[in-house]
Order: structure tokens, then C-alpha cells, then sequence
């Protein structure tokens, strides 16, 4: 796991980072996610993975307005950045009260040989 994470669209420190305990996400799972592939820096295929969040918050009538894709896919960009992701995944979380995108089992950080 990477050290930094995007939190309501602000870069922290993973180990930092703090979510509500009693939140609609952690006691009744309301929310949305997707896990996408990093190439090159880059996240794979993101405008089917936007599509797919949209379509399955309006599913559970989880409200979006506050949110538009250049915002999501530019905290994904900078998460990679500031993480030094080349090859990896991404898992990007929208609920209720909050907005996280962070990195998971990434495979390797620019400039190394794995």
C-alpha cells in the first residue's frame, strides 16, 4: 500500500487518514467503488469506470452533484503522482459524506525495475 491517499479531495497520509466510525458507508455500506488499472501513470479505461460509478450511485439515489469527473479523475491523477505509481490499481470510493481514492496493491513506483 502506498503512503498517501486522497481523502474529500485533499492528499493525506494513509496511516493519518480518518473516517467517521458511524457513517452511512461503514454501518449500512451505502456507497459506491471501483478498482481500475494504473498504466504508464495513467488510469486504465477511466471514462467506462466514471460511467459505472454514476450509473450505480443513481441506483442507490446517492447524490453526485457535489462531484464531476475532471474533479474525480484529477485527485486520481494527483494521487498517482504524489504516490510515483507507474503500474498498479486504484480504488476509487464515492459515499455519502465523503470522496476517497487510494492506491492498492500497487506493482511498482516510476523509475524502479518490478
Amino acid at each position: 500500500m502506498h503512503p498517501r491517499i486522497i481523502y474529500n479531495n485533499r492528499l493525506v497520509d494513509a496511516g493519518r487518514a480518518r473516517a467517521p466510525v458511524v457513517s452511512p458507508l461503514t454501518v449500512y455500506g451505502r456507497g459506491v467503488f471501483t478498482t481500475l488499472a494504473i498504466y504508464g501513470g495513467k488510469p486504465f479505461l477511466w471514462p467506462a469506470h466514471w460511467e459505472r460509478l454514476t450509473v450505480h450511485a443513481r441506483r442507490i439515489d446517492l447524490d453526485l452533484a457535489s462531484l464531476d469527473e475532471e474533479q474525480v479523475r484529477g485527485a486520481l491523477l494527483r494521487l498517482i503522482e504524489a504516490n510515483g505509481v507507474a503500474q498498479g490499481r486504484a480504488r476509487v470510493t464515492v459515499a455519502p459524506s465523503a470522496l476517497t481514492v487510494g492506491a492498492v496493491g500497487a506493482q511498482g513506483r516510476r523509475g524502479s525495475r518490478s
